[in-house]
């Protein structure tokens, strides 16, 4: 325990505290601002009375930090994963239900599978807007709860659907209701965590297990009797839908918003949190909208490298998330084999994202060239599948397998975001903005495999083959640019003749990337 003579007086704190001169035109803030004033009004960062405490005095000790980085490993970052990947195994449902003749029983004809698949990203990129508001007004434990507890019942409703409008317009409401899971986590994710832990953490919670699990599930599944009247894959709904409501309603009393009312945390944990977010040099959360942060924001370069390397990235997940189970049926095997057999490709995804995630852990200056270096795994793996159609089985089936790691570039560029964009409002304006095109990755993708090409999908393996290529080419080149970005913010500083002070209210007067002069990209 801390040394009592050396905590701050509270009250003291919160009085004589000053946030640094900033650009607080739009939000009316002075450049001296009283911070119990900044609270009051719901204009400053819910960790500003903690900051207070921590720049009167508050010792962060080694021993206290150690037990909160494991309390929060053991406690929120299983809650988070577990999320998110029932999120991903319930988006991808359709996949393994329609392994199950899906399409047959309702009647789907020509590309009208694909568009079932794409409008659950038409819902959730419509959404995008209204969840950046709720991620900035709204408690994120609440959010995804109550969020999950009702993709959780349409998912359920699926079940029961018997023609395809019914089922279209559930996919559309499952998407909208899906669509604050990965961008809350992805917020979550940049509050609970230093820079150097969110991309190891990122890569457990963004998983491709469901791609495991998913597998199994539906192998079980194939093995149970169907009764007359119904047709298996709506087994497989009713199970996921059922499971995905028990969640939402336990998460409801168990997912914490934020450090600030963690209630696995004491005061002093509490503050030895914040204390270890404070070094991030990005804040927690602002309640108050920033039109100048939003400005920012969309004049920001680095906001369009994310967004395009988002949508060429997630061109992939969109056509092997839909078509997983047609390409590996399409080498030569039953229905049943297939499902066991997609089960080795969420496994080498999955221990992809880890391995690649501990490197970076242990390593500096390198995320950018690890996700250029891993993504020709998979760009040899489809290679071979571009240039062996036709040919033996086996050697498909493991060129398949090679293409495991294909999201773990994507998966950095989250840790990568929360890394480098500082200001709540800039925050959930440049994470809409990668959602959106996250989205039109995930609907573009599925109709370049056409129904006249199975089963090879000549034109979707090649655009595939040259989204890998293009995403090797944009790592790489988008590390040149972070190191010339500090560059140039060492200059500025070696030439400023005044400097802004290294404190906790600093850290947390919601300034972004760009305004502070002590933010340094990583890469």
């Amino acid at each position: 325990m801390a040394d009592p003579s050396k905590q701050p007086d509270i009250s003291k704190a919160s009085e004589t505290t000053k946030v640094p001169a900033a650009e607080h035109e739009d939000d009316g803030i002075s450049p001296e601002v009283n911070l119990k004033t900044i609270h009051r009004h719901e204009d400053g960062d819910i960790a500003l009375d903690f900051a207070a405490q921590l720049d009167a005095g508050y010792e962060v000790l080694p021993e206290v930090e150690r037990r909160v980085r494991h309390k929060i490993d053991f406690i929120l970052l299983p809650l988070i994963s577990c999320t998110a990947t029932l999120s991903f195994l319930d988006k991808v449902s359709n996949n393994y239900a329609n392994n199950y003749g899906l399409s047959k029983a309702l009647h789907m004809e020509g590309d009208q599978f694909s568009w079932s698949a794409s409008v659950f990203y038409f819902a959730f990129l419509v959404w995008q807007p209204a969840v950046s508001y709720m991620n900035q007004h709204y408690p994120l434990g609440r959010t995804i709860s109550l969020n999950c507890m009702a993709w959780g019942l349409i998912l359920l409703g699926q079940g029961f659907v018997k023609n395809y409008t019914g089922f279209v317009v559930l996919r559309f409401f499952q998407g909208l209701f899906e669509a604050c899971v990965l961008p809350t986590l992805q917020m979550m994710c940049s509050i609970w965590w230093t820079r150097e832990e969110q991309s190891l953490r990122t890569a457990f919670w963004f998983n491709s297990i469901a791609g495991i699990l998913g597998g199994l599930f539906a192998y079980a599944i194939g093995q149970w009797h169907v009764q007359s009247g119904f047709e298996r894959y709506q087994y497989l709904y009713i199970t996921y839908g059922s499971f995905t409501v028990a969640w939402g309603v336990m998460l409801y009393f168990v997912l914490p918003d934020s450090p600030v009312t963690a209630w696995f945390l004491n005061h002093e944990e509490k503050l030895t949190a914040i204390a270890r977010i404070k070094r991030n040099q990005t804040g927690m959360i602002n309640r108050h909208f920033n039109r100048s942060q939003a400005i920012e924001a969309i004049k920001d370069p680095k906001t369009w490298f994310f967004v395009f390397f988002a949508f060429v990235s997630n061109l992939v997940n969109g056509s092997l998330n839909a078509f997983s189970t047609a390409i590996i049926s399409g080498f030569g095997f039953t229905p049943l084999s297939t499902t066991l057999l997609s089960m080795p490709w969420g496994v080498v995804s999955t221990l992809s994202n880890i391995l690649v995630g501990l490197c970076i852990s242990f390593t500096e200056g390198k995320r950018l060239f690890y996700m250029a270096g891993v993504i020709l795994i998979p760009l040899i793996g489809i290679s071979i599948q571009f240039a062996l159609v036709g040919g033996p089985r086996g050697v498909l089936l493991f060129a398949y397998y090679l293409t495991g790691p294909y999201n773990v570039p994507y998966v950095m560029l989250l840790a990568i975001i929360s890394s480098n964009t500082a200001g709540t409002t800039k925050k959930v304006v440049t994470s809409s903005f990668v959602w959106i095109a996250y989205c039109a990755g995930n609907i573009a993708g599925p109709f370049f495999f056409k129904p006249s090409e199975a089963p090879y999908y000549r034109m979707g393996i090649g655009v595939v083959l040259g989204s890998f290529t293009l995403q090797c080419l944009l790592s790489l080149g988008f590390s040149v640019y972070l190191r010339m970005l500090n560059n140039i913010k060492e200059q500025q500083v070696r030439e400023a003749s005044d400097h802004q002070e290294d404190s906790a209210a600093h850290a947390f007067a919601d300034l972004t990337d760009n305004e502070n002069e002590q933010f340094r990209y990583v890469y």
